[in-house]
């Protein structure tokens, strides 16, 4: 993923995260979650799509990806970075058997 500090580097009006920080080992979400961001220009906005837990709940009982993401930490990560919600969180369920709760949101990056 690019940094802000690198030259060169592509920043972009929507950013789209699908599933991929899901995917990642919680250790390393904070990386993830920087490089996603650091592709939004001043303005931009990060949309995110993501299976979901309730939050209060722990990731203790998944063995291996995914490992949803909950509603507070979804918000408290990206305020870390200096985004704010453009919209509330949308809570879905996507359409598989069995089915899977999943969150969609929308930030938006000041500068």
């Amino acid at each position: 993923m690019c940094s802000t500090r690198r030259p060169g580097c592509a920043r972009f009006g929507l950013v789209v995260e699908a599933y991929t920080i899901q995917s990642v080992f919680p250790s390393v979400r904070d990386h993830a979650f920087a490089g996603v961001v650091s592709l939004a220009k001043p303005h931009g906005t990060v949309l995110m799509l993501t299976r979901s837990r309730e939050d209060g709940t722990t990731l203790d009982d998944c063995e291996c990806a995914p490992y949803p993401l909950c509603p507070s930490e979804l918000h408290s990560r990206m305020d870390r970075f200096g985004l704010t919600p453009a919209h509330p969180v949308i809570d879905c369920t996507e359409d598989r058997d069995p089915p899977q709760p999943s969150l969609v949101a929308a930030f938006h990056r000041e500068v």
